[in-house]
C-alpha cells in the first residue's frame, strides 16, 4: 500500500501546483503571456477560452489521482490476497463473484463446448475444496 500512498502524494503535489499556477490567472486584468516570436517579445491576454481549458484540464488531472488512486488500491488488495495465502472461503462476498467471474472468462456466450463448461467447473471446485490461494488479475 505504500507504493499506492506514494503514487497519490506525487499526484497530489502535481495536482497543487497546476491550482497554484492556476490561482495566478484570477486576476484577469494584469495576467499576461509574455513570449518570443520572431526575436520580438510578444505580450497577450489570456484569453477566456484558454481560461476555460486551463481549468478543465485541472479537472482531468483530480480525475486521473482519483482514477489511479482507485485502480492502485484494488491492484493492492489483489497482491495482498495472494501474498497472505487468501483462500476462497475466506473472501468478502463481493470479492467471492469478481473471483469466480475471473474464473469463467473463458465461456463466453455460445462460444464454449459442454466439455470447457465441466472443466472450468472442476477447476473451480478444486480451488476451492482445495483451498487453494486465490490469484485475480489486474489486467481484468
Amino acid at each position: 500500500m505504500n507504493k499506492t500512498k506514494l503514487d497519490f502524494d506525487k499526484r497530489k503535489d502535481e495536482v497543487e501546483n497546476y491550482f497554484s499556477f492556476l490561482s495566478i490567472l484570477d486576476d484577469d486584468e494584469n495576467t499576461r503571456l509574455k513570449y518570443k516570436k520572431e526575436g520580438d517579445l510578444v505580450e497577450e491576454k489570456i484569453s477566456d477560452q484558454l481560461q476555460k481549458i486551463l481549468i478543465a484540464n485541472g479537472f482531468l488531472l483530480l480525475y486521473n489521482v482519483i482514477e489511479a488512486t482507485v485502480r492502485n488500491s484494488i491492484v493492492e488488495i489483489y497482491y495482498a490476497i495472494e501474498d497472505n495465502g487468501i483462500s476462497f472461503e475466506q473472501l468478502s462476498e463481493n470479492l467471492k463473484k469478481i473471483w469466480v467471474e475471473h474464473s469463467t472468462d473463458n465461456l463466453k456466450d455460445g462460444n464454449f463446448k459442454p466439455d470447457t463448461l465441466r472443466d472450468t467447473i472442476l477447476k473451480i471446485t478444486e480451488s476451492i475444496l482445495t483451498k487453494e490461494t486465490i490469484s485475480l488479475s489486474q489486467d481484468k
